[in-house]
C-alpha cells in the first residue's frame, strides 16, 4: 500500500537548513527525505529527557570524538554510555526485613525508604509496583535484605 503525502511548509533558520542539507548529502538523500527521516526518528524515540550537565572542554572533546568515531550524535553516545553502566550496575528495588516483624522498601540498597509495612507481602507488592514504574525487568530487579542481627 502506497503512502499518501501531505505538503508541509516549514520556516527554519538558515544555519539549520544548511545542517540539514549537509546531513542529507552525507546520507545520500534529498533534503525532503532527510527531514522526513529526522522527524520519524524523533517521533519513534518517544519521550525525551533534557538534562544540562556541566562539562569541561576535555569532556566535551572526548564525547565529540567518541560520537564521531561511532558515527552517532553526542546524545546517542551519552545514552549508549548510560545503558552500558546500567547493564554493569543494574538498579534494584530492595525489600529490607527489619526488627520487630517490619519491612521497608527502597530503590537501591542505600536509597531512602519509600514504603514501610508489617506485612511482607505488602512490601513485596510495593517493590514490584516500583520496579514496574521504573521500567525495570520483571526478573532480577528485586533484592531482599535482612537487617536482623542473628547474634541475639
Amino acid at each position: 500500500m502506497e503512502e499518501t503525502f501531505a505538503v508541509v511548509n516549514v520556516r527554519a533558520p538558515m544555519g539549520l537548513k544548511q545542517q540539514i542539507e549537509a546531513r542529507a548529502e552525507a546520507n545520500s538523500r534529498s533534503v525532503n527525505d532527510e527531514v522526513v527521516a529526522i522527524l520519524r526518528q524523533a517521533l519513534e524515540a518517544g519521550p525525551q529527557l533534557s538534562i544540562n550537565v556541566p562539562t569541561t572542554p576535555a569532556m566535551r572533546g572526548w564525547l565529540s570524538y567518541r560520537a564521531t568515531e561511532d558515527h552517532k550524535t553526542e546524545c546517542a553516545e551519552i545514552v549508549r554510555l548510560i545503558e552500558e553502566e546500567m547493564r554493569e550496575h543494574p538498579l534494584k528495588v530492595y525489600v529490607h526485613e527489619l526488627a520487630a516483624d517490619s519491612y521497608s522498601v527502597s530503590v537501591g540498597f542505600f536509597g531512602e525508604d519509600f514504603f514501610r509495612s508489617r506485612n511482607q507481602q505488602e512490601a513485596v507488592e510495593a517493590a514490584l509496583k516500583k520496579a514496574e514504574e521504573l521500567g525495570l525487568p520483571k526478573r532480577g530487579s528485586l533484592a531482599f535484605n535482612s537487617e536482623i542481627n542473628s547474634d541475639t
